[in-house]
């Protein structure tokens, strides 16, 4: 037999398991929200290079030929990570619309990133991407 004592100590052991487990079960739920809150409409760096190509309708060897198209790419490479762009303006631009418009539709998506689109346009234009 036991004593009260021991089945005190015994669920008060179990109830320090079980909460234990419920600590623990919690820590797991907030990681996995976190990490699916790093599921993100961001494109990565191979995406933004794809694209930037696809808009200046060269390849990476033009670039490799021409200082002036390695600028340009590499300007639009540049925007298009710390604009940043969304997956879908890269999707718009890499399925060879126009690029101005998939841009205008990234400002109305984020307003807040207007500015960098207008600078980044800029850059583009002193850099000669559309001659």
């Amino acid at each position: 037999m036991t004593s009260r004592r021991t089945e005190a100590l015994g669920w008060v052991g179990v109830g320090l398991s079980v909460g234990r487990v419920g600590v623990a079960l919690l820590g797991v739920m907030l990681l996995l929200g976190t990490l699916q809150g790093c599921d993100t409409q961001l494109p990565g760096p191979l995406e933004c290079e794809r694209m930037a190509y696809t808009v200046i309708k060269r390849t990476p060897t033009d670039a490799l030929v021409s200082p002036k198209v390695r600028r340009v790419a590499d300007r639009l490479i540049q925007g298009c990570l710390t604009v940043p762009f969304d997956k879908p303006a890269v999707a718009c631009s890499s399925q060879g619309y126009s690029f101005l418009r998939c841009m205008d539709d990234l400002g109305r998506r984020a307003p807040e990133r207007n500015q960098a689109l207008r600078a980044l346009l800029l850059d583009l234009d002193h850099l000669g991407a559309g001659e």
